[in-house]
């Protein structure tokens, strides 16, 4: 899987878990100890998280800057490039 289809999975995942808790879903999940703990809480939640997904999750969590996409996942995410003349 590359890492196009990784975010976009991510990000699927996430949309499931705001559905389900709301605008404020991250703020359930502020006081996870482990990727392990946040992976429990996602699926009780019906969200199954991979190994990977719960490391990086958890990693977003303890620094919540990390969270900012780059240009280049932003593009690939889009799936196109926009041109500037």
């Amino acid at each position: 899987m590359d890492s196009r289809e990784s975010l976009q999975q991510m990000l699927a995942k996430a949309k499931v878990l705001e559905e389900k808790l709301g605008k404020t879903w991250l703020e359930h999940f502020q006081d996870v100890s482990s990727p392990e703990d946040l992976a429990q809480r996602c699926e009780k939640l019906g969200v199954v998280l991979t190994s990977q997904e719960a490391e990086q999750g958890f990693s977003l969590l303890q620094d919540p800057s990390e969270a900012e996409l780059s240009e280049e996942q932003l593009s690939q995410l889009a799936g196109g490039t926009i041109v500037f003349k």
